[in-house]
C-alpha cells in the first residue's frame, strides 16, 4: 500500500497534465508525449486518478473526436495525428485489452453506466462483424463495423473479453467476487436474461 501511494504520487505529479486534463507518457527529457491513447486511462483501473481527474477522463472518453468512435475506446485519440481513419491497426484500431482495462477502470470510479455503453457497442460491432465473417478479430475498425486492417481471424484470445466478461459483467450485471464466494447481480435490463450453471 505504502509502495502504490508513492507511485501515485508519482503519477499525478509528472504524468498528469492540468492544461489538457489528461495522463500521458514521458520523453526522455520528462516532457509530456502528447499522444493520448487507452493507457491515458490506466491510472483509473490502477486507482491513482483523484475522482477529478476520473471524471476529466471521462469526458475525454464520451469525446466523439477523440475516443468515441464509431465502434468506441481506438488504441489513438482520433484527434491525433498519429489516427488513421481506415483503421490503423495500433494506429486507431480496437483492440480487446485495452477496451476492456478501460471499462475496468469506468467501473472502479462508479462510471457503471458508461462502462455498459461502451461494452455494448463493442459486442454489438463485434455481432455485426461475426455475421458478415462469421469469425472473431484479433483488433477491429473504430469507424464502421469491419474487421481491423491486418487484423487476425479467428481471434477469440483477448476479443473473447467483450462478448464474455463485458456481456456477464457490464450488460447483464453479474459480478463473481469469487475470494468471498459471492455473486451479486444488478439488474438494469429490462428483457429475459440470465447465465445458466454460473
Amino acid at each position: 500500500m505504502a509502495e502504490h501511494a508513492d507511485l501515485v504520487g508519482v503519477i499525478n505529479s509528472e504524468m498528469w497534465d492540468p492544461v489538457d486534463k489528461m495522463y500521458y507518457d514521458l520523453n526522455a527529457d520528462k516532457t509530456f508525449n502528447k499522444i493520448a491513447t487507452p493507457a491515458s486511462f490506466w491510472p483509473l483501473i490502477a486507482r491513482v486518478a483523484t475522482q477529478g481527474q476520473a471524471a476529466d477522463l471521462v469526458t475525454h472518453i464520451l469525446n466523439p473526436n477523440e475516443f468515441w468512435t464509431t465502434h468506441h475506446i481506438p488504441t489513438v485519440s482520433a484527434s491525433s495525428p498519429g489516427y488513421l481513419p481506415g483503421g490503423g491497426y495500433w494506429n486507431g484500431a480496437v483492440w480487446a485489452p485495452t477496451l476492456y482495462e478501460t471499462v475496468k477502470g469506468l467501473e472502479a470510479y462508479g462510471y457503471y453506466d458508461v462502462a455498459k455503453r461502451v461494452s455494448i457497442n463493442h459486442i454489438q460491432n463485434l455481432y455485426w462483424v461475426y455475421v458478415e465473417t462469421n469469425t472473431l478479430w484479433e483488433n477491429y475498425h473504430q469507424e464502421s463495423p469491419k474487421e481491423g486492417e491486418s487484423a487476425k481471424p479467428d481471434f477469440v484470445g483477448w476479443t473473447g473479453v467483450g462478448p464474455i466478461a463485458c456481456l456477464i459483467e457490464n450488460v447483464m450485471g453479474i459480478l463473481a467476487y469469487g475470494p468471498a464466494d459471492s455473486l451479486d447481480w444488478n439488474l438494469t435490463l429490462a428483457e429475459k436474461h440470465g447465465l445458466e450453471n454460473f
